[in-house]
């Protein structure tokens, strides 16, 4: 079995590996903990269902067949008028779980607990896989239960917003990102919609995370990077570049590629200030 240096004995990948998975899974519990992740989570569940009653309200007393599908009646569409509200609180909220709770902690000195059961790297990796999964499942469990309510409470007529689903010029106009899923399989579109954006938004908590390890006063300012980052692609309006259109249900075809883009490029400066403050903590 092959072993390697660790601190101050010999442990073997196996034993390493076990670390590894119960450092995080030592770390998602804390995050579970923390009230900023149920703020976060809470108010996503809340938003998400006040525009399921809203939607309940508006279709009681009219005839069923003239209401749209299922998965037109969802928070993220984008002729739905909370979208853009979706989009300016969603920084603010995607650092609450992570970067919020990681800055009190490197204030706080609290980090030489976990750093005592493993190592500087263990440590911020698994800080850094739980920061994804915080922001991953503030859109994946929020959205997908909506999904479900959809479907049990309003019948599939095959009437789609402003046309038929399955309109070719309404397509047309529209340039649906996978359209051939979009017209085929409404439901099924969606719940990839929501799994996708549950990877932007991971990646989006990662990245306040990692950036928060270098703010040293006011916590506050762990929300300006990302907040930052929406504003200023939302003014630049570069085509597929805006950031807020992730989260538009359904994506626009230019937006999938840029999208890819995006995440890996977030992903590569969160690793590269994650790598740079491990490496600053090992050398005190």
């Amino acid at each position: 079995m092959p072993s390697i240096y660790y601190g101050k004995a010999v442990i073997n990948t196996k034993t390493k590996k076990s670390i590894v998975v119960k450092t995080i899974k030592s770390q998602c519990f804390l995050t579970l903990q923390k009230k900023g992740f149920w703020f976060s989570f809470w108010v996503m569940l809340l938003f998400s269902g006040a525009v399921y009653f809203l939607h309940v309200a508006g279709g009681m007393g009219r005839d069923v067949f003239q209401m749209n599908r299922p998965g037109d009646y969802f928070p993220l569409v984008r002729w739905e008028n909370g979208v853009s509200y979706f989009t300016i609180f969603f920084p603010f909220l995607a650092v609450f779980p992570a970067a919020f709770v990681s800055y009190d902690e490197e204030q706080g000195k609290s980090f030489a607990f976990g750093v005592i059961r493993s190592s500087w790297g263990v440590y911020y990796a698994a800080k850094a896989v739980t920061a994804f999964l915080a922001g991953a499942v503030l859109i994946w469990v929020p959205f997908g239960i909506h999904i479900l309510w959809n479907v049990l409470t309003f019948r599939d007529t095959g009437n789609g917003y402003d046309g038929m689903a399955y309109s070719v010029q309404y397509f047309a106009d529209e340039s649906a990102a996978f359209e051939i899923i979009y017209k085929r399989h409404p439901i099924g579109y969606q719940i990839l919609f929501v799994a996708l954006a549950g990877v932007f938004a991971g990646i989006c908590a990662l990245f306040a995370y990692c950036v928060s390890l270098y703010i040293k006063k006011y916590k506050i300012l762990c929300v300006l990077p990302l907040f930052l980052l929406f504003f200023a692609t939302r003014e630049l309006e570069f085509k597929g570049l805006v950031l807020d259109e992730y989260f538009t249900f359904p994506l626009g075809k230019e937006c999938i590629p840029a999208m890819f883009m995006v995440e890996a490029l977030l992903l590569a400066a969160g690793v590269l200030l994650l790598a740079g403050h491990v490496k600053k903590k090992e050398l005190l």
